[in-house]
């Protein structure tokens, strides 16, 4: 009879001992998992080591508050890359007006050509032959579409007379 008791014993006993086994591994990972995730420079990354940290684990408030600095930087990485790309759109539409009255110069025509606005968003035309027709012809052909891509909200024809139309694109 004092092996059943012996038995139950020893059972209890590697049953304590594993308990204590995977506690103890777990918050080895959880400790590894705050470590990485404090490391990391990668809002990605901090974010998924987060998500695998029980609320109310010690470290995790770290976590969350790197976390929070990695998405405060990044939302000023994002606004410098946005101004740039805004610049660089700028530039890009002052470089089309000369290329574009090359074009119109080569096809014979006279239009001068220039952009206003802070941001060059608006394309000035001006030439003597404008009339309904011409502007007609322009808003069906490919010009228009190309204008509209190139980030130009406003088309400005003008004779330099008495006719003048304005097109906005949405």
């Amino acid at each position: 009879m004092s092996f059943k008791p012996r038995l139950l014993s020893v059972i209890v006993s590697l049953f304590l001992a594993f308990i204590s086994f995977v506690t103890n591994s777990v918050a080895i990972t959880m400790e590894e998992r705050i470590t990485a995730a404090l490391a990391s420079d990668r809002t990605e990354t901090v974010e998924l080591k987060l998500s695998k940290i029980p609320q109310g684990y010690p470290g995790r408030e770290k976590v969350a508050a790197h976390l929070t600095e990695l998405k405060k930087r990044d939302a000023v990485v994002l606004k410098k890359q946005a101004a740039t790309q805004a610049a660089n759109f700028v530039i890009a539409r002052r470089e089309y007006v000369k290329a574009l009255r090359e074009k119109f110069l080569d096809e014979g025509m006279d239009i001068k050509v220039s952009a206003s606005g802070s941001t060059a968003t608006q394309l000035n035309l001006k030439y003597t032959l404008f009339n309904d027709v011409w502007v007609h012809k322009f808003k069906k052909g490919a010009l228009c579409d190309e204008i509209s891509r190139m980030g130009f909200k406003k088309v400005d024809f003008n004779n330099g007379y008495d006719y003048h139309v304005m097109l906005t694109f949405q």
